[in-house]
Parts: C-alpha cells; sequence; structure tokens
C-alpha cells in the first residue's frame, strides 16, 4: 500500500501544478489509473481537482495537509500497519516517511523538593 502513496505522491505535484487538459496530466493519470485501485483514486483525484493535497505526509506527528497533530495512537498505527490511512480533519491520504521516527513520550522527572533548613524549635 506504501508503494500507492508514494506514486501518488510523485504525480501530487503534477496535477496541483498543471491545467487540467494538459497532456503531461493526462499520462500521469493513465498510469496511475494502471496501478492504483479505482476506488483508492477516485478519493485522491477528488481531493486534487480541488486544490488540496491528496497525500499528505506525516513529520513530528503533524498532517501536512491540514497542519494539525494527529493522535499518538493513529501515529503508532502507521509504523507498524502497511494500510491506508486518512487524515481525520483534511481527508489526505497518511504517508510517514521511513525516516521519520515516532516520538517515544517520555515520563515528567519530578522536580528535587529542598528543604528549608527551619531551626528546631526547643521545647522549655
Amino acid at each position: 500500500m506504501k508503494t500507492f502513496l508514494l506514486e501518488m505522491l510523485a504525480a501530487q505535484s503534477t496535477f496541483l501544478q498543471q491545467p487540467p487538459a494538459s497532456p503531461l496530466r493526462r499520462s500521469v493519470l493513465l498510469q496511475l489509473t494502471k496501478t492504483i485501485p479505482p476506488p483508492v483514486l477516485a478519493h485522491y483525484l477528488r481531493l486534487v481537482e480541488h486544490g488540496h493535497v491528496g497525500v499528505a505526509v506525516v513529520r513530528h506527528g503533524v498532517c501536512s495537509g491540514c497542519h494539525l497533530r494527529l493522535p499518538s495512537g493513529q501515529t503508532a498505527v502507521l509504523v507498524k500497519s502497511d494500510e491506508l490511512h486518512l487524515c481525520e480533519n483534511c481527508g489526505s491520504y497518511l504517508l510517514l516517511p521511513p525516516e521519520e521516527d515516532v516520538p517515544v513520550a517520555r515520563r515528567p522527572v519530578a522536580a528535587a523538593v529542598r528543604r528549608r533548613n527551619v531551626p528546631e524549635v526547643v521545647p522549655i
């Protein structure tokens, strides 16, 4: 499935920069129809024709299509699974680049408590 996303990501700049009737755009579309399933391609083309990003790269847990942070669970699923996932906000297909590491949530370190020097009270 990631090969589908990489192909669509490579074609995305052509779709966003070329006019709808250009021969280059038609040839790229013909190549995509040979390899990508029709429902996936239809959703992708619907987004691109409206000027939106069809495939968004996830960097540091943030969707590059809508620039909103993804839930940490969804980012973890992107690392482990080979399925297609959509951004809940913008509807773009999410692609996690291979070099992207998922940030591990660290437990906060408790601040050291400093005791005050209080003189001892001596009973009378």
